[in-house]
């Protein structure tokens, strides 16, 4: 079994929450809590403080990690889609 470092999916989890909160402050929904780009942003920091406080990860663990951060990446990067466009510094 392979054994990522957990320091690969909190960097991972880390970007995730950071797009998440600029999607979340540039979409600027009527009720902010209520969306996706809310939730990820609170299970990216739940994730990297419970991943870091694990003192032994089996290579088991170490994937699972490393695919739910793939995921939550990947979720939030094709949302990027969805962004209105920037507008021009005048």
């Amino acid at each position: 079994m392979i054994y990522i470092p957990t320091g690969i999916p909190n960097a991972i989890f880390f970007v995730t929450c950071y797009l998440s909160g600029y999607q979340h402050v540039q979409m600027q929904y009527e009720n902010p809590i209520k969306n996706i780009q809310f939730f990820m942003v609170a299970f990216s920091l739940v994730a990297i403080v419970f991943i870091a406080t694990r003192t032994e990860v089996s290579p088991i663990e170490s994937v699972i990690y490393f695919a739910v951060s793939v995921i939550c990446f990947a979720l939030i990067y094709r949302r990027l889609r969805f962004m209105p466009p920037r507008k021009p510094i005048e």
